[in-house]
């Protein structure tokens, strides 16, 4: 398999179950990774032929700046049918943390879809 990845992508988020949850932000870790075919990147040499990393954390935070969530899966969701969007892209993979909900765990979801 042939990947790109962003790792450890801390971003505020509004989400929660409930309103009052939502109404302030809470720190969010994304890992994201996205199967691609890197034959012709490195046959170009140009970003035109890839996924371009910067592409893929402005789509994250323009995502979590327009809209709330009720839950990490939405927001895994969300992320996933954006990065399989892409036309280079053929599998993702989304881990989505909570970074402050207790102090002895992090709630997190891990999701992946195929095209």
């Amino acid at each position: 398999m042939n990947a790109i990845t962003l790792s450890d992508f801390f971003i505020p988020v509004h989400i929660g179950c409930e309103e009052i949850e939502r109404s302030e932000d809470q720190l969010i870790r994304i890992d994201l990774l996205i199967e691609t075919d890197f034959r012709e990147l490195l046959e170009k040499k140009s970003l035109d032929a890839g996924i371009d990393y910067a592409e893929i954390r402005r789509f994250i935070k323009e995502l979590v700046v327009r809209e709330s969530f009720v839950f990490l899966e939405d927001l895994g969701e969300a992320i996933l049918e954006r990065a399989l969007e892409h036309p280079r892209a053929i599998f993702a993979e989304v881990r989505v943390q909570k970074m402050k909900r207790w102090k002895d765990a992090l709630p997190g979801v891990i999701m992946e879809r195929s095209k």
